[in-house]
């Protein structure tokens, strides 16, 4: 792994802004910001240097080792704010111990493997077969059709007892013990062949199988293992699913590269023959992980991003997309369940991924996260459990039968007859053929569709379209002065955000600094000065550092102005709206 001492500290800012830079050097995320900065631009200068993902320095990260929990009736870590706990309905997860404030960065964490976008390139050796996806897509009908029916005879407790939940997809029905909260269900044992990962766009695969970059996460934990057996026998083996009979009720799993997959089946191999585990029966163990590490895999990875609310992300010259990626966490991350009202948020500076409480929580409370992005919070029941994609319902608390999750099935599998994905029409492909026509074309295409939505299917009508093509409507505003009309459409979104976002969030955050921007620039500077303090308020309780962090992380944003106006001007607004 690169280590980030390579590439120095020094970095040259944009001229108009360079008073942003005066952050606190000692600040270990400002020196994570400069890690994250400095990797970047070396990639983008010389990327045949930087050729393996961060490796980031910061302190203090979060040891699992050091929550409470209760072992054989002994407890230990008392004094811990998170505790480790198995429920009957929640299977395990993470608690708080004690009342803890909105604001705090309550897990730290660095992965145990990681894979850059950059590194791998999914549309290459996929396995693929009309004929096979065919049938695949009949088999599953019938099973869905009985699913259903049976959900009418049978009731939802005989669904809930047909499996022994456990872990980040072991979420269960409506006896949680916080009130009111949209958890998630645990996987189901009757699911059918489930043939994407968890950040798997594709859903044309043949047979059973599992992108080309978990395949690498796949090889790269193997590899650890062989030169720390103790990876596999104290820590991977205690993520979900850990043991066989549940493994085996999950549906397989097989790489679609090729050539990945026989690697993988070569180090199986090699394993058994290195008897790495001679306190235990070295074939039983080596049997066990070559069953569930690819589903460890599948069912714990992340996604990584660096500042993926800001719009320079995908900047060729300036945003951070560099660094994205999908990554491993080892239990301090991987018991957090899925909610559909997360009281955490998650983020990421390179390889170290914070989780933040987004409001106040109570003691005794579960610590969860959403598994999907926030704006698909606020779609149905059977639409978030396709987009989720993990064999489990996510459902809300007056839930009376399983048949919406068996509806999500059916859903996903007209999709793949129909070959188009289970998600939001406006997805990153759609937004990117949009804004890429000329400015007065691009605004008549939004407009017709706000005005005139066409009929699209049903596994593609979301709620959360309208909120994007507004967006994309202010943007467009913005970019043709036409600031008032702009302001409407970004308070327009803000509205979205504030009804379906958790009540801290950092895609609500940039919101309210594009709305600050905007109303400068149409001189309401009362709406701007309310707009800026709310951005500013927010990403302290995200990241603190005030306004000088603010003023860091926003620099590529700031130099990239939505607007028609200069360099000079743009550091003018924002010195008198941030600074």
């Amino acid at each position: 792994q690169i280590s980030s001492s390579i590439f120095g500290t020094s970095r040259q800012p944009t001229p108009a802004l360079t008073w942003i830079m005066s952050a606190n050097a000692t600040d270990p995320i400002d020196t994570l910001l400069d890690e994250a900065f400095s990797y970047r631009d070396h990639r983008l200068n010389n990327a045949a240097d930087v050729t393996s993902p961060p490796d980031f320095t910061y302190t203090p990260i979060t040891s699992f080792s050091d929550f409470a929990r209760t072992v054989d009736g002994v407890a230990s870590n008392n004094n811990s704010s998170i505790e480790v706990k198995d429920t009957i309905f929640r299977g395990r997860g993470l608690y708080a111990t004690k009342d803890i404030s909105e604001g705090n960065h309550l897990i730290v964490a660095k992965p145990l493997v990681m894979v850059m976008s950059w590194e791998v390139s999914d549309d290459e050796d996929e396995i693929d077969s009309e004929d096979e996806l065919d049938e695949d897509i009949d088999a599953e009908e019938d099973l869905i059709d009985a699913d259903l029916d049976s959900a009418d005879e049978e009731g939802l407790e005989e669904f809930e007892d047909t499996f022994e939940g456990e872990e980040e997809g072991d979420d269960d029905d409506d006896d949680s013990e916080e009130e009111d909260v949209k958890v998630a269900a645990k996987p189901d044992s009757k699911h059918t062949h489930d043939d994407s990962d968890v950040d798997d766009d594709s859903i044309d695969g043949s047979m059973p199988s599992g992108e080309k970059r978990n395949g690498v996460l796949v090889l790269r934990l193997l590899d650890k293992i062989k030169k720390k057996p103790k990876l596999w026998t104290d820590t991977l083996s205690q993520l979900f699913p850990r043991d066989e009979e549940t493994s085996l009720n999950l549906p397989p799993w097989m790489c679609s590269c090729v050539k990945i997959g026989l690697e993988i089946d070569q180090n199986f191999n090699d394993l058994l023959d290195l008897h790495l585990f001679p306190d235990k029966d070295n074939e039983e163990t080596c049997k066990d992980i070559q069953l569930r590490l690819p589903l460890i895999v599948r069912y714990n990875v992340l996604s990584v991003e660096t500042a993926p609310e800001q719009y320079s992300h995908f900047d060729a010259v300036k945003g951070m997309v560099e660094l994205n990626g999908t990554a491993l966490y080892g239990p301090e991350v991987s018991y957090l369940n899925h909610s559909c009202e997360p009281n955490l948020s998650r983020m990421s500076i390179g390889d170290v991924m914070f989780f933040v409480t987004n409001r106040n929580i109570s003691s005794g409370e579960e610590l969860c996260f959403s598994y999907i992005e926030h704006e698909l919070l606020c779609e149905s029941e059977e639409k978030r459990t396709a987009v989720l994609d993990m064999d489990f319902k996510d459902y809300t608390d007056n839930d009376e039968d399983d048949s919406n999750e068996a509806a999500s099935k059916k859903q996903k599998v007209a999709a793949k007859k129909n070959k188009i994905k289970v998600g939001p029409m406006i997805d990153a492909l759609v937004q990117n053929e949009i804004m890429s026509t000329q400015a007065f074309e691009r605004l008549e295409l939004i407009l017709d569709l706000l005005n005139n939505p066409e009929q699209v299917e049903p596994e593609q009508d979301f709620q959360c379209d309208k909120y994007t093509l507004h967006s994309l409507h202010a943007i467009t505003l913005d970019q043709l002065g036409r600031s008032t009309e702009a302001l409407s459409e970004w308070q327009a979104c803000l509205k979205f955000a504030t009804k379906n976002f958790p009540a801290v969030d950092e895609t609500t955050m940039n919101l309210h600094v594009q709305a600050a921007l905007c109303a400068k620039h149409a001189k309401k500077l009362d709406i701007a000065n309310i707009h800026a303090k709310n951005a500013l308020e927010m990403h302290d309780k995200l990241w603190g550092g005030g306004k000088v962090r603010f003023l860091k992380r926003y620099e590529d944003d700031f130099s990239k102005p939505l607007r028609p106006i200069s360099k000079k001007q743009m550091a003018l607004d924002v010195q008198e709206l941030f600074a």
